[in-house]
Order: structure tokens, then sequence, then C-alpha cells
């Protein structure tokens, strides 16, 4: 544990340089002077026996090309997923956390209503092949930075970042890392594949219609074209054949066909992801309808609408995009 959370400082640090470069906020400084003996600024303060909570906040993109909101998205989505691996730390479902995109509230306002202890927030610009990714931890009731760094690194170290920012997460919060908690490095043997899966991913979860539906396939067949052992590809794919019988767009006989040989490949290259897939019995895609389906498409936006009732058996730890 570094100095300043060992004395309960409100320390910031700024990575880079040849030398490590600290400061303080004074308002911080002066509140940690005279808050009483014992006291400390963390997460503990909340009312007692609260468990520890946190909500990832959309990553903001400061790249100059418009369309990388992706994988900024992308970014905070993954760490996401490695803060649900911790024991003893509930955390904020994506269609919850990042509903509050733009949103120029305070992180006390915030807190509140998403219900979290701590919020974590960034920012994400990439030039010339690498990344700039800077990220804080912030106290929703007191407003204090428990924890903050910049990481400045190749394209490829992007799986790194995500890794060390859920670990210094979890050390802020004084929470314990079980064993196994983080999966083994099974990062796509090209970028490129990795780039196309989070377009992918952008498509699945937005504004689904025929056409983003459409994109967001073709960008996860490109992604296992580029490297066929990429099993989260496969399993966006699996994902969409679950989307479109959810829409009504196909058959669900045809659609959990498709979404149970994708779900199967994914398996297949990574075995990690059998449980959660094992969840639904007839694998993604499976829709049960209740009454004859009614499906239309605005001629206007495009967007795909369905009045029949279904409920998608989506297996654990997958969420329905829009849901």
């Amino acid at each position: 544990m570094r100095w300043e959370r060992a004395r309960a400082l409100p320390v910031r640090r700024l990575a880079g340089g040849a030398k490590a470069a600290i400061y303080a906020l004074k308002s911080e400084l002066d509140a940690s002077l005279t808050r009483p003996a014992g006291e400390s600024p963390s997460f503990q303060g909340t009312a007692p026996g609260s468990p520890a909570s946190i909500a990832v906040l959309p990553f903001a993109s400061l790249s100059a090309e418009k369309e990388t909101e992706y994988f900024a998205d992308g970014l905070a989505d993954e760490i996401l997923n490695l803060l649900t691996r911790i024991p003893n730390l509930r955390v904020t479902a994506r269609t919850s956390s990042f509903r509050v995109r733009g949103r120029s509230a305070d992180v006390r306002t915030l807190g509140a209503s998403l219900g979290v202890t701590t919020l974590l927030e960034g920012s994400v610009q990439r030039a010339a092949g690498r990344v700039r990714v800077s990220a804080q931890l912030v106290e929703t009731r007191t407003g204090y930075h428990l924890w903050s760094e910049r990481f400045d690194r190749e394209m490829s170290d992007s799986f790194a970042i995500q890794e060390e920012i859920a670990r210094a997460v979890t050390e802020a919060l004084r929470l314990t890392i079980a064993p196994h908690a983080f999966p083994p490095d099974r990062r796509p043997s090209n970028p490129q594949a990795y780039n196309a899966w989070l377009k992918g991913r952008s498509y699945q979860y937005g504004r689904r219609s025929l056409e983003t539906l459409q994109k967001a396939r073709e960008c996860f067949e490109q992604a296992i074209a580029l490297d066929p052992a990429f099993a989260r590809a496969h399993l966006g794919l699996a994902e969409h054949f679950r989307d479109m019988s959810f829409l009504g767009l196909t058959r669900p006989a045809e659609a959990a066909a498709k979404g149970k040989h994708a779900a199967a490949r994914a398996v297949e290259v990574d075995a990690s992801l059998g449980e959660q897939i094992a969840q639904a019995p007839d694998h993604l895609g499976r829709c049960e309808p209740e009454t004859p389906p009614r499906v239309g498409v605005d001629s206007d936006t495009g967007r795909a609408s369905s009045h029949r009732a279904r409920r998608p058996l989506a297996p654990r730890g997958i969420t329905t995009a829009g849901h």
C-alpha cells in the first residue's frame, strides 16, 4: 500500500516523467486536517454495514475522430466486467451506469441516483498507435478522490490497462482479490480483431435497428476472420442472433440454431464461457412467443419494432441490450 493511502492523505499522483509527481487539493487537505482522528475518507464512512459498491461511468473520448467513442465505451465496459469478479463488491449494471452519459451532475447526486458509494470515471485518447487513459475513483458521499492515475501505452497494451485499473480500484476500496478473479490473458492475436469486436458491441448495445444489427454482425464476423480463436467475437455473434429473434426479425428456430453454433464455437476456444452460456438451455437466440408476431419497421428511422410478447432467455452475465 502506498504511503498516502496508509496515512489516509488526499494525495493524487500523475503518471509519466522521470520522477513521480504528486499533488493535492487545498480543500481536501483542509478537510483531512480537520477530520476526527481515526476517520478515513474512504467508502467506509457510509452507513454501517453497507457493502462496497461502484458504478463505472462511460469514459469520455478525447480523440479527434468522433467515431472512436466506441473504444472508450469498450474500455469502460471491460473494466466493469472485471470488477464484477471481485467478491463483496456490488457493481451497477452497464445499462444503468451508461445512462448518465453527458449528465453534468454532482458526484453526490449521481451516487444517490445510482445507489453506489463510489464512481469510476475517466477519459481515453488515441493517437498514432498509442492510447492515453486517465481514470479516477471518487467517493460519492464526500466527493473526494480515492485514487487517480494516467496511463500512456501502446494500443496493444489496452488489455493490461483494464486490469491495472481494476486492481487499483480493488486496492483503493481495501478489498481482497480472490485467486483467479481475473481471467487468464485471452487477448486476440490481432489488435484489429479486438477493434472490430468493440465496434460490433457499440452497435449491439446502442439503439437497435435493422442497420445497426447488420453492422454488428459484420463487425463480429470481421473479428472472427481476423482471429478465429477470439472467443468473445463468437459470443457476440451468438448474442446478435438472440437480438434478431427478440425483435422478430428472423424465425426463432433459425436464430436458435445459428446462436447455438456460435456459442458452441465460443466455448470451444474459451471453456470459461461455458458456465454462463449453459444458463440458457437452448443457448442464445431462443425466444418463446406468447402471441403471433406483428413486426414493423419505421419508414423514417428504419428502427425495428415487434409487438409480440416474448422474453429472451439470456445467460447470466450477458445483458440483453436495451433492457
